[in-house]
């Protein structure tokens, strides 16, 4: 099989709007290719995804794209393969260290503070979603969810291609607001800081914040308060422990305003 000038060697993962395969170039390279699947809305997506793409790449901490196409078997999109795998690949070996978990805090948090900076909300952080380099450098990947929050940052449309009543994002990482976002544009930078949190406290604790997927699960565990890290982990910094509480807060209001502020939290006190 081939798409455009790409030889699919393997299929790596699949998902309900694409499937992703392992696929050599004519330079001989292996590279990931994101085949998108689905009608009108889809094709939709893989325009805005690659608009987005454009504004972020490798130096912004953000898995790049190299190339897309269109093929009879549909829109692609074309990065480099990621030999270091994903996050929650390194989880199942147990929790992380603090420092460990510390100093990539700060580098996915800087990442999405530059697409903040830039006027775009991730939407879709999750463990699967942070991809690492063959000398273990960690990117974020996948922005098909992501989507411009405001009209006023030069370079940015504000767009949303989902259906009033819908969510979009993954069950157990996404933020109250993001739940009940719909076709609203109410998922901002906040949203994407409670996701990381989500992320980091899970890696060191060794367990997930939310044990159940159920909206009515997560938001009662949100009411009735998560317990601090550094109760969970005694070995965990307390300033740590601080930025970790501060990131999973159930308002915005109440987080980090977005990822370069996370960033600076989690920059050691």
């Amino acid at each position: 099989m081939r798409l455009g000038p790409y030889e699919i060697a393997a299929e790596v993962g699949r998902g309900g709007a694409a499937i992703v395969y392992r696929a050599r170039g004519r330079d001989g390279r292996d590279v990931a290719i994101k085949l998108i699947q689905g009608g009108e809305e889809e094709v939709a997506r893989f325009h805005r995804e690659r608009g987005v793409h454009s504004q972020l790449g490798a130096h912004e901490g953000f898995v790049p794209l190299v190339d897309a196409g269109i093929a009879p078997e549909g829109p692609y999109l074309v990065m480099p393969f990621m030999r270091g795998g994903t996050l929650r690949q390194k989880m199942e070996d147990g929790p992380l260290d603090p420092g460990v978990a510390a100093d990539l805090g700060w580098r996915l948090a800087s990442a999405l503070g530059r697409a903040h900076e830039r006027g775009i909300v991730h939407r879709d952080m999750k463990p699967e979603n942070v991809l690492y380099s063959s000398d273990g450098r960690p990117f974020i990947a996948d922005l098909g969810l992501a989507k411009h929050f405001t009209k006023d940052v030069k370079g940015t449309r504000y767009a949303t291609l989902t259906e009033l009543g819908d969510f979009y994002g993954s069950a157990g990482y996404m933020s109250p607001e993001q739940m009940g976002d719909g076709g609203k544009p109410t998922a901002g930078p906040p949203s994407d800081v409670f996701s990381l949190g989500l992320i980091l406290y899970e890696c060191v604790a060794g367990r997930p914040v939310f044990t159940g997927t159920a909206v009515f699960a997560i938001m009662t565990a949100l009411i009735q308060g998560i317990d601090p890290l550094e109760k969970v982990r005694p070995d965990v910094p307390h300033w740590f422990s601080t930025a970790i509480s501060r990131s999973i807060q159930r308002f915005p209001k109440d987080r980090f305003k977005h990822g370069a502020a996370f960033a600076a939290a989690l920059d050691g006190p």
